[in-house]
C-alpha cells in the first residue's frame, strides 16, 4: 500500500516531467518560427516574389500564441509544485509529540492561497518580455523586407 508521502513524491516526478517536457515544446516552438520565417524570407528574397515578405510577418505569430499556452501550462506545474514544497516545508518542520501515534499529513489536492503562488494565466505569458523580443525580431524582419520591395 502506497503512503501519502510515496503519492506525493510520485506526483513530484510527474510534475517535473510534465515541466520539463513543456520547457522542450517552447523551445522547438521557437525553433520552428524562426526556422519557417528565415525560409520564407530567404525564398522571397532569392526568387523575388514579395508577397512572401508579408507572410514572413505573420508567420511567428502562431508559434507566439502556441508557446504562451505552453507557458501558461506550465506555470500550472510549477504553482502546483511549489505549493506541494512548501507544504513539505511545513509538515517536515513539525515533530509529533513523543508517546502519541505519528500524524497523518494531508496533502493538499488543490490549489491553495499562498505567498509563493504568482498569478498565472495566458495573457501574462503571451506579453512577457523575452517573448516580445524574440517574435517581434522574427516578425521585423519581414516587415523589413516590405519596406525593402517598396523602397526599390
Amino acid at each position: 500500500m502506497c503512503t501519502k508521502i510515496e503519492i506525493t513524491r510520485d506526483e513530484v516526478k510527474l510534475l517535473s516531467d510534465k515541466v520539463n517536457h513543456l520547457d522542450n515544446l517552447r523551445f522547438r516552438a521557437r525553433q520552428m518560427a524562426a526556422l519557417l520565417t528565415l525560409g520564407i524570407v530567404s525564398i522571397g528574397a532569392s526568387r523575388e516574389i514579395y508577397w512572401l515578405f508579408i507572410v514572413a510577418a505573420i508567420t511567428p505569430l502562431p508559434f507566439w500564441i502556441t508557446e504562451a499556452y505552453y507557458r501558461s501550462y506550465q506555470q500550472i506545474c510549477i504553482c502546483r509544485l511549489k505549493e506541494i514544497e512548501a507544504f513539505l516545508q511545513i509538515v517536515l518542520q513539525k515533530q509529533p509529540s513523543k508517546g502519541k501515534e505519528s500524524f497523518d499529513i494531508i496533502i493538499p489536492d488543490a490549489f491553495g492561497v499562498s505567498s509563493n503562488q504568482k498569478k498565472i494565466g495566458f495573457h501574462l505569458s503571451f506579453f512577457r518580455t523575452t517573448m516580445i523580443l524574440f517574435y517581434v525580431s522574427l516578425m521585423t524582419i519581414g516587415i523589413v523586407g516590405i519596406v525593402w520591395k517598396v523602397l526599390s
